[in-house]
Formats: C-alpha cells, sequence, structure tokens
C-alpha cells in the first residue's frame, strides 16, 4: 500500500486513509489505533534534555518529520515549549529523503543548509538531507548524538 506515504503528504484525507485499510480488507480500529499511538509516542532516553541544551545554547531546534496531521497533536502535547518549529511532510506535500523536503524546512529556517545540523535515524534520510548540504547525524543514544552536535559547531555551555 502506498496510502500512508500518501497520508503523509496530505494527498488523502484521514477517512480515506482508513477506507484503503476496508478496502484491502484488513480490519483496523482507528480509534484504538491513535490511543495506542499517543500513549506509546514518547522521548527517548536524555534527548529531551539534550533537546534543551541545544536551545539553551542559543541555537533554534526544530522537527523535521514524516508524519500525517497527527504531528500537530504531537507539536501541541509532546512538543509544547520544547521546539521552536515543526516541519512536517503534510504540511509540506513532500517526504523526506527528497531535497524539497530539506530545501522547505532550510527556506523556512531563513538559513543556510551548511548552517543546519539534522538528526535522523534512516540513512536514507541523512543521506538526502547531505545532499542539499545539511550536517548529517545518525540518531542514536543522547550522548552520541551531543558528541556528533559538539563536533558540528553547536556551543553548548
Amino acid at each position: 500500500l502506498d496510502a500512508y506515504p500518501r497520508f503523509e503528504r496530505c494527498e488523502l484525507t484521514e477517512p480515506e486513509y482508513w477506507a484503503t485499510y476496508v478496502d484491502a480488507g484488513i480490519d483496523i480500529d482507528p480509534e484504538t489505533f491513535h490511543d495506542v499511538r499517543r500513549a506509546r509516542t514518547t522521548w527517548l532516553p536524555g534527548m529531551r534534555e539534550l533537546v534543551a541544551d541545544v536551545r539553551g545554547s542559543g541555537c533554534r531546534v526544530v522537527v523535521a518529520s514524516n508524519y500525517p496531521t497527527w504531528i500537530d497533536q504531537l507539536a501541541d502535547v509532546l512538543l509544547e515549549g520544547c521546539v521552536d518549529e515543526v516541519y512536517a511532510s503534510c504540511h509540506l506535500g513532500v517526504r523526506k529523503p527528497d531535497a524539497a523536503f530539506f530545501e522547505a524546512v532550510v527556506r523556512g529556517e531563513s538559513t543556510e543548509a551548511t548552517r543546519t545540523a539534522f538528526v535522523d535515524d534512516r540513512e536514507a534520510n541523512l543521506e538526502g538531507a547531505r545532499r542539499v548540504g545539511l550536517v548529517g547525524i545518525a540518531a542514536g543514544s543522547s550522548d552520541a548524538v551531543r558528541a556528533r552536535l559538539r563536533q558540528a559547531g553547536v556551543p553548548f555551555g
């Protein structure tokens, strides 16, 4: 099914997205799905503190996500007060690792790609970011990411 990437780009509404499962003969309860999604979406160990330290250093922290409109709820609940901006495929109409996604983030931040560090857990996304000049950092432990950000020039106190 290509429905999820299409949903992430807002090419499908949520009811249209769930209908693709019904059409495929897959029984799914969207309400239960959302209950589990909300309960299981949490910060990885040490990452909330790392984000706070990056912001405390004077750097902007933005989320760059392939996620459908559910990102808006995350921004209001889980990310509130922790990040400066959220860029998501559902808002941009394009998904990582497409260069247009990263170009939109850089343009939205009014910065230069080479002055932007991008942390992600997918190598394809890191490669896409690097192709447009961002500093790509593989997600790992918060200590490992902190060390790579420091190497990239984040001025931690």
